[in-house]
């Protein structure tokens, strides 16, 4: 008995050996249809149904073209699916399903959006459909049936050459101009320098790519940036399509189908509109890759710059980044040219202030010292004066006034707040208020605020200047903009109000909360706050002043108005010997314990099968224990941790250069583990320490 026992018991890799290797049979298929084998892709987002699939064209849909919306029959479900490829040949033995219905025969899908999905499918480990759902929006018939594909669009012919304007002040302008002529593909990752618009570096590069008969796509994080930006690029002389997810359906689909259909050669957009269906692209420019914004929160979890650089190989054509703070995946690619201000002039960025160099401050640590108010008196001599705080609101963030532990809700554990100056504490999560205070740990009454926002801050600022207008954003609504009457704007970063010429003096309070973050790239973004902000600001040839209040590092500080390229070595030297980002992936796997198990069995299995074995191979029971242990070549896993519910959550680590096979490797694990329901609550987000 114990040799049967024994028999059937599975080891680590919880997989039987292959006993045949079949290959698929190809088979004609011949009737009334000419090619009636359509080749389909599903709208379905389980890993074991992420493959092509044949069925049969039946006579009435003999019109039907590549790249259609469909329905098919699953099982007993209707599917909707598009149509990959036509053919008369299947590798089904028995007989094909028919096709059950054809949305229109508008072809939606063109071949190079479909290589593009499969593409960052493969790259994220995630379904074809996922990145499918992302780039074609919902039909909108109505619309699709007044839009008539076959109106040739006529667009004016350019024959002067596009002019460089400001290019000419960055070294590299001349060659991403040269190769905008050329065409091919080409990356380049810009510094805005300061008091330069979007607009005047975006449109000439435009331009160049108008002037060789070439499209262009820009991608900028928010809808009020976008149709800013598609505004002005309309004096180019050509109607510009606007793709923003806050657009209604019908406006949506019109703007869809105009850019598949070659209607419009320029698109401005937001994070969705990377996958436009743009025709003949000869560059496509991407606007501050770090906004949070910029990376896509659901399957399959990609950032912008991972799309445009996959269609800049894809379609061969230049790929531009344009931001305000370093980029670190970039400048870990190679053949990536970094185009940076030919002339480092102080004189063309505001006077950086650092409220901790000034030793008569009386109380360093002070949250608003005597320098703050001297800056925002100067300033106002001249101007409007801008004040940015991290936070939102009056009073955020509470604390104990005796223990100093955060002050929590008694109901769900969420962190207290205070809306306005008479207010109870209430919960940030559930609103609950919490009035009388009690601490659940000393049981004391009294409160002390932990972070200030931007309403008690424009009430303390207001105090000391009384007869100056004080004006601070609605938090959620678009920044408007102002005049240039002497005032005082408070605002959170990035919500900062436009002005034309600038404020005539800046200050960012608690600037040391900006590097207040788990985040990999806190640095990174406090960076880019802080040059955001001095952007907004006068030059220091006008008077501009930027003063940073607060305990931010000085060497980070000197950044904002120097080169960046030791920091950026330095930065990347020390990610590699960690094994973090860009120069690592990080691959997060949550499931419950068991689950996992049978998840890294098997993707040890298919390593195992493709020629990856282990040295000495470690028992996975070992392997979940702790810390960080090898499970296949070349890849680590480090955890588990505990997660929400009752799984938890491990880490796959491996280098960058091996991406593609490794990411293959645990794909395929997915869709076997999902075919069998063997590990059901298994979930995989690729780079998810970015």
């Amino acid at each position: 008995m114990n040799g049967m026992d024994d028999l059937f018991t599975l080891g680590d890799a919880q997989a039987q050996e292959q006993l045949l290797a079949l290959e698929p049979v190809h088979r004609t298929l011949t009737g009334e249809v000419e090619s009636p084998v359509a080749h389909v892709r599903l709208d379905m987002p389980q890993p074991h149904m992420d493959r092509i699939f044949d069925y049969e064209i039946p006579k009435k849909f003999n019109s039907v073209r590549v790249g259609a919306r469909v329905v098919v029959p699953v099982g007993q479900r209707k599917v909707d699916a598009f149509i990959v490829a036509r053919d008369s040949v299947t590798t089904v033995a028995g007989a094909l399903r028919p096709i059950s219905r054809v949305y229109s025969d508008v072809p939606v899908l063109s071949p190079e959006v479909l290589r593009l999905c499969e593409q960052i499918a493969a790259r994220q480990a995630a379904p074809v459909s996922d990145c499918l759902r992302l780039a074609i929006p919902q039909r909108h018939a109505r619309t699709e049936k007044e839009f008539d594909e076959s109106l040739a669009p006529r667009f004016p012919l350019r024959t002067q050459k596009a002019q460089m304007g400001i290019w000419g002040e960055y070294a590299g302008g001349e060659a991403l101009f040269s190769h905008l002529a050329e065409g091919g593909r080409y990356i380049a990752s810009v510094r805005i320098a300061p008091g330069h618009r979007l607009i005047g570096l975006i449109s000439p590069v435009i331009e160049a790519s108008l002037a060789v008969g070439k499209s262009a796509l820009v991608v900028v994080p928010t809808p009020a940036t976008a149709h800013a930006l598609a505004q002005q690029l309309s004096d180019l002389g050509e109607p510009v399509a606007t793709m923003v997810a806050q657009s209604d359906h019908a406006a949506r689909y019109q703007q869809f189908l105009a850019v598949r259909f070659g209607h419009a050669r320029i698109v401005v957009g937001t994070r969705n509109a990377a996958w436009a269906p743009v025709e003949n692209l000869g560059c496509v420019v991407m606007v501050d890759e770090h906004h949070s914004a910029m990376r896509e929160p659901r399957s399959p979890y990609v950032h912008v710059r991972e799309i445009l650089s996959t269609r800049s190989e894809l379609e061969g054509c230049a790929f531009i980044a344009l931001s305000y703070a370093p980029s670190l995946p970039l400048a870990a690619t190679r053949n990536v040219d970094q185009i940076v201000p030919r002339v480092w002039n102080h004189s063309s960025a505001p006077h950086i202030l650092n409220a901790a160099d000034f030793a008569f401050e009386s109380a360093p640590w002070s949250r608003m010292p005597s320098s703050l108010f001297a800056v925002v008196r100067e300033g106002l001599e001249s101007g409007p004066v801008l004040v940015v705080v991290p936070r939102a609101g009056y009073i955020p963030v509470v604390a104990c006034a005796r223990c100093r532990n955060i002050a929590q809700c008694t109901e769900c554990g969420g962190t207290l707040g205070i809306d306005s100056p008479d207010a109870p504490p209430r919960c940030s999560t559930c609103g609950q208020p919490a009035d009388p205070f009690v601490c659940r740990h000393c049981g004391f009454t009294k409160l002390r605020a932990v972070r200030i926002g931007s309403n008690r801050t424009a009430q303390e600022i207001g105090r000391a200047f009384r007869d100056v207008p004080i004006h601070f954003p609605r938090v959620g609504a678009p920044p408007a903009p102002i005049d240039s009457k002497p005032r005082i704007v408070v605002s959170t970063p990035g919500a900062e109000p436009s002005l034309v010429g600038g404020y005539s003096a800046g200050v960012i309070i608690d600037s040391g909360y900006l590097l207040h973050s788990a985040h990999l790239d806190a640095h990174t973004y406090f960076l880019r706050s802080l040059a955001h902000t001095a952007a907004r600001i006068r030059t220091r040839r006008d008077g501009g002043k930027l003063l940073i209040v607060g305990n931010a590092p000085r060497e980070l500080v000197q950044l904002v108005d120097a080169p960046w390229d030791e920091w950026q070595a330095e930065q990347l030297r020390e990610r590699a010997s960690l094994g973090q980002p860009p120069l690592s992936v990080w691959c997060e796997v949550t499931g419950q314990w068991d689950d996992l198990r049978r998840f890294l069995a098997t993707l040890r299995n298919r390593a195992l099968a493709s020629g990856l074995a282990m040295e000495s191979e470690v028992p996975l029971e070992a392997v979940l224990t702790g810390g960080a242990h090898g499970v296949i070549p070349g890849m680590s896993v480090l955890g588990p941790q505990p997660a929400k519910g009752n799984n938890l959550t491990v880490f796959l680590r491996f280098e960058e250069a091996d991406r593609v096979q490794r990411t293959a490797l645990i794909a395929a694990a997915l869709r076997e583990v999902a075919a069998d329901h063997s590990a059901p609550s298994v979930r995989v987000k690729v780079d998810s320490m970015l």
